[in-house]
């Protein structure tokens, strides 16, 4: 009986090890998607943020097995580390470090456009973007990094204005996205011609049908085929597009240089890549993958 029982336990201590194994296994080949942001992303005003929100339904679009979508949003928070709140200071913060995503949204500013805020700070916002973009990008993981222009949004009472949204933190998203190389999503224009049935009343967070659509506009742009960069005749060639912008070695290239062309000839060896809008409807952006370039022998 003893020697039964032995014979048992070591069968049983062998099937968890399998299964703990595979689960390992099968957590290692998710695609994680961190999705950092204010109450906007983490939900308020939802019935149910946990099934809800857009980082909830983002995770109901995608194929479970292949995808893992977290929330790491928090309400009031801003970008600007001279903010009221920082998102910086927060747990969530660190969470969505240590997630080790292979994809990172972003999208903060709608409390940083406050004008107590905006008119004295609006000037480091850029600095402490591009500083967040890095600490994601410094991760082993080496996630893609998506951020996305803020939703519309007017309430006195908080003293949020659309005005600010639009005309002041949107354009210096726009900034970002174009210096650093990054992908752009374009979520003002998504939300912006239905408010009245994709706002809440507080006419700054997004309803549950508001959320589905910031939902879908991000995996459309998560999923969507990178620009292919030929080369001919040392020559880069970009897809036909709306706009382009060059780097080499993640720097941009400038427009004297031939940066902002849709053929491009690299002069020095580098890894190169390329911003290219998509439309004149929307402001995204998507960038190709790194494209090394040797003067003497190019490899892809």
């Amino acid at each position: 009986m003893n020697c039964y029982r032995l014979q048992t336990s070591k069968i049983v201590l062998l099937i968890l090890v399998v299964f703990l194994s595979q689960t390992l296994v099968a957590q290692q080949t998710l695609n994680k998607v961190a999705c950092v942001g204010n109450s906007i992303t983490y939900g308020y005003g939802l019935s149910n943020p946990k099934t809800e929100s857009y980082p909830a339904q983002l995770q109901a679009l995608f194929d479970p097995q292949k995808w893992m979508v977290e929330n790491f949003g928090i309400s009031s928070r801003t970008m600007l580390k001279t903010g009221d709140l920082p998102y910086w200071n927060e747990t969530q913060y660190n969470d969505a470090l240590a997630f080790n995503p292979n994809y990172v949204i972003i999208k903060l500013g709608t409390n940083d456009s406050k004008r107590w805020i905006w008119n004295k700070h609006g000037s480091e916002y850029k600095t402490d973007y591009k500083e967040m973009i890095q600490s994601f990008r410094n991760l082993p993981s080496k996630p893609e990094i998506w951020i996305a222009l803020l939703i519309p949004g007017e309430n006195k009472g908080w003293d949020i204005y659309n005005s600010y949204v639009k005309d002041s933190v949107n354009p210096k998203i726009k900034e970002i996205a174009l210096e650093t190389g990054v992908g752009l999503i374009d979520l003002y224009s998504a939300l912006n011609n239905n408010r009245s049935a994709w706002l809440l009343g507080d006419s700054v967070h997004p309803t549950k049908e508001g959320s589905a659509v910031i939902a879908k506009t991000v995996k459309a742009m998560l999923t969507k085929a990178k620009p292919e960069l030929k080369y001919s005749k040392r020559v880069l060639i970009a897809p036909k597009a709306e706009e382009y912008q060059w780097y080499c070695d993640r720097v941009m290239v400038a427009v004297t240089a031939g940066g902002t062309s849709r053929e491009f000839k690299p002069t020095k060896s580098g890894l190169y890549k390329v911003s290219v809008k998509l439309s004149k409807q929307s402001e995204s952006r998507i960038v190709s993958q790194d494209f090394l370039v040797d003067t003497l022998q190019t490899i892809k």
